[in-house]
């Protein structure tokens, strides 16, 4: 992948069969307790657009800038 972090390829599986999306992410960007917390949020996106609705997630209730500082004092 030449230095990519992040890969998203459709599968398309022809006209009578649902494809797929295969989605591929370097565990340097994201560790495994972040696919946590990202994949509901991947599957409420998906299944909005497949609805043909704009994906709407609920607000992040502590900012990265936030947390970053809460970290730091601990």
């Amino acid at each position: 992948m030449a230095g990519r972090v992040v890969g998203v390829v459709w599968l398309d599986a022809g006209p009578e069969v649902s494809g797929r999306l295969v989605l591929t992410v370097h565990h340097l960007a994201v560790d495994g307790v972040s696919w946590r917390i990202l994949l509901p949020d991947l599957f409420a996106a998906w299944e909005a657009a497949v609805r043909g609705a704009v994906p709407e997630l609920a607000p992040v209730p502590t900012s990265f800038r936030t947390w970053a500082h809460r970290l730091q004092d601990e």
